[in-house]
């Protein structure tokens, strides 16, 4: 018979390898209120987006997606609070911009030698390019919607044809930026701009080169927690499966959790099974490398359009799932399986947390995400108290 030690010394062993792969993010998350700690997002949800032209997503709209969401809910718990607006990712949902975010004057091209990118999905390119570092040409403007903040940092690359580009807020001179051109391309994360808190609106501008632009960030303060949104719509892994694609994450300081919420496109887009665990598995592997005191999360989708929906492989996204189980496992780090919250999805159909197209999360279905995370990297971990 187990006595009561025994079972108090299993039940610690069992404690301490649940909370093992986010030691990084334990001490990241209590100094964040001297310091600024960055959650990465590596998804398909994207930040900010007023998707209410029907196109895909259903008439609702849906302002405040879960990355966001969790930005807010981290605000009430972590010692350092959490601020800015999430990355603003300058991400095409197949090729169109977020023009309530973005405003571009001409036409752009992306830049697919650093950031996510991907030329095509699935078989026989039926969806076109989409996402990553955007190029714009000489004398091109990019406008950003307001955004609240007294801090704003941009995202852009240092290439081999890339000149100065400059940076308007409120309609006055930020200066000029990114005057060095780079060998290879080469990403870049710097503070343009810090002023007052408010309401901003800022203009990048192309110099007589071009200028490659990922994605720009409002900041209220230096120290707290920040969300960096690096979301590409539509995304799959192999949008993220490489080091020059994860390139923006490595130009971000002192990141304590990076969550990689990708499975639904590979499992929609036909991606085999192999390719899902071979992205899931580069991309873990380049941030073990990379930074090595990072805490790692896998997100594992909920079921979308039917209980029985199938690919044309004839695969279940449930076998998505448990391969991104089984990945987490053996990397040793974090793993969230949505659908334990969203039992079927019938269920959810049902209780008003999807969007009329039946895959993509409501404002409540987005705050219901944003709180699974947040009980997975703040209450099992006992930093709630």
């Amino acid at each position: 018979m187990i006595n009561t030690l025994a079972l108090l010394l299993l039940a610690g062993m069992a404690a301490g390898q649940q909370t093992d792969w986010a030691k990084g993010w334990i001490d990241a998350f209590r100094n964040s209120k001297t310091a600024p700690v960055h959650v990465v997002v590596l998804s398909d949800s994207t930040a900010h987006v007023d998707q209410t032209n029907g196109v895909g997503y259903g008439p609702e709209k849906r302002v405040n997606l879960w990355p966001n969401q969790l930005l807010t809910a981290l605000g009430a718990t972590a010692p350092g609070r959490s601020n800015g607006t999430g990355l603003l990712t300058l991400e095409a949902n197949a090729g169109r911009f977020d023009t309530d975010v973005w405003h571009i004057s001409e036409p752009y091209t992306f830049n697919s030698s650093i950031g996510p990118f991907q030329p095509n999905i699935g078989r026989g390119g039926t969806i076109p390019a989409n996402g990553g570092t955007v190029r714009l040409n000489p004398h091109v403007e990019a406008s950003l919607s307001g955004q609240t903040g007294d801090s704003l940092w941009i995202y852009w690359a240092s290439c081999p044809d890339s000149a100065a580009f400059t940076v308007e807020v409120d309609g006055v001179s930020a200066g000029s930026f990114g005057g060095d051109s780079s060998s290879a391309c080469v990403a870049k994360r710097t503070r343009v701009f810090h002023g007052s808190l408010g309401d901003h609106k800022a203009t990048v501008k192309a110099g007589s080169g071009n200028a490659y632009l990922y994605a720009a960030e409002w900041q209220t303060v230096q120290a707290g927690i920040a969300v960096d949104n690096l979301a590409v719509g539509g995304a799959t892994t192999t949008f993220y499966n490489s080091s020059d694609k994860l390139a923006f994450v490595h130009a971000i300081p002192n990141v304590g959790l990076v969550i990689i919420a990708l499975g639904i496109n590979d499992f929609a887009h036909d991606l085999s099974l192999d390719a899902y665990r071979q992205g899931l598995s580069t991309i873990i592997e380049d941030l073990h490398k990379s930074s090595p005191k990072t805490s790692i999360l896998v997100v594992s989708q909920y079921q979308v359009l039917s209980d029985t929906m199938r690919n044309p492989s004839g695969l279940s996204q449930s076998q998505y799932s448990e391969l991104a189980r089984q990945t987490a496992e053996h990397y040793k780090v974090g793993y969230l399986d949505l659908g334990d919250a969203w039992k079927s999805f019938s269920i959810v159909n049902q209780s008003g947390v999807l969007t009329s197209d039946k895959v993509h999360p409501s404002d409540a279905g987005g705050q219901q995400i944003a709180r699974q995370i947040e009980r997975v990297i703040v209450d099992e971990l006992g930093l709630s108290h």
